[in-house]
């Protein structure tokens, strides 16, 4: 009877010594949107020279010069050289001219990637469904009329909604795309190669992706971009994270509460509206894509583009806003 009263008495003890403990606060973590991973880094592109030469044939050449910098800071410089048309205006020139190979530039290795084997077509996933859907000017040029934006601005809406309503279709922008890298030369061949690879996943990808709805411009967001560019451009460097703290889905629901998310995306270099959607949409060396991911999320309902200016010696830096 004894023992027993020992045991109750020990096990008292220990209940009443574990009502004192400290149970230690569950550490706060920073927000994050509801529906989207956390932006990644902006694309960075130093530099960029083009150079046009006249051939005694008639035979416009046009040499582009770009060097990017890899998410390890490392400097990448290509060199692409192709012919162009010096016609008259109004006639219709192929966006994407046929490529000639291009010579190697003195103390950088030849990167033409003709031992690098594109993916078979009958390869790739079969699309979904026969039909592709109906595309008018009209159904994709919504912020035609939103005259908060710019031209430039308004143009690129127009672009992110070309690609969303018939991703199959865009696939062949992506394919010229792919042969513009394949004749071009890098300072960095493991660079050039991570560029390929991901074309090809984006290939893969846009060959089975359902179309989605056109994206409406929406004044809130616009002003939510142009607040967030003009304090990048003040300070001169590129970031998602706002002097508040605040993340784009912060800003965004902040500025407009009747939205329930969004996200943004960030981007610089090429003066081609194309040009700086095609680097956002590749995203090589982006774990995840994940600013693929941001243009190609089929529950946005808004989009927002505001062109910044150079930032951090980089020209025609843009930010995009997405928001449902």
């Amino acid at each position: 009877m004894k023992a027993v009263r020992n045991i109750f008495f020990i096990f008292f003890i220990l209940i009443i010594a574990g009502c004192g403990t400290v149970i230690p606060k569950k550490k706060k973590t920073t927000p994050i949107s509801k529906t989207n991973q956390a932006p990644t880094e902006p694309k960075f592109v130093k530099k960029t020279d083009t150079k046009r030469e006249v051939l005694p044939d008639g035979t416009v050449v046009v040499t582009e010069m770009t060097i990017y910098e890899d998410a390890d800071g490392k400097a990448v410089t290509s060199v692409n050289r192709h012919q162009d048309y010096d016609g008259e205006s109004g006639i219709n020139v192929p966006d994407t001219p046929p490529t000639t190979p291009t010579s190697t530039t003195p103390g950088m290795p030849s990167t033409r990637f003709e031992t690098v084997s594109r993916v078979p077509s009958s390869t790739l996933p079969k699309p979904k469904g026969d039909a592709a859907p109906t595309i008018t000017t009209r159904s994709i040029d919504t912020a035609q009329d939103a005259k908060f934006m710019s031209q430039r601005a308004r143009e690129m809406v127009k672009e992110i909604n070309l690609l969303r309503t018939n991703p199959r279709a865009y696939v062949q922008e992506v394919q010229a795309y792919r042969e513009r890298i394949k004749n071009t030369e890098y300072s960095d061949l493991n660079y050039a190669k991570e560029q390929l690879r991901a074309t090809d996943d984006l290939i893969r990808e846009l060959q089975i992706m359902s179309p989605m709805a056109s994206l409406q411009p929406r004044l809130t967001l616009h002003k939510t971009a142009q607040k967030h560019g003009v304090e990048i451009l003040a300070n001169d460097a590129p970031t998602h994270v706002g002097l508040d703290g605040s993340y784009p889905w912060d800003r965004i629901t902040r500025d407009d509460p009747t939205l329930e998310d969004g996200n943004e995306n960030l981007v610089g270099g090429p003066s081609d509206i194309k040009e700086l959607l095609m680097l956002l949409l590749v995203d090589a060396g982006v774990p995840g894509y994940g600013h693929r991911r941001a243009l190609l999320n089929p529950t946005w309902k808004y989009v927002a583009c505001y062109e910044i200016g150079t930032v951090a010696n980089t020209p025609n830096y843009w930010i995009q806003c997405f928001a449902k």
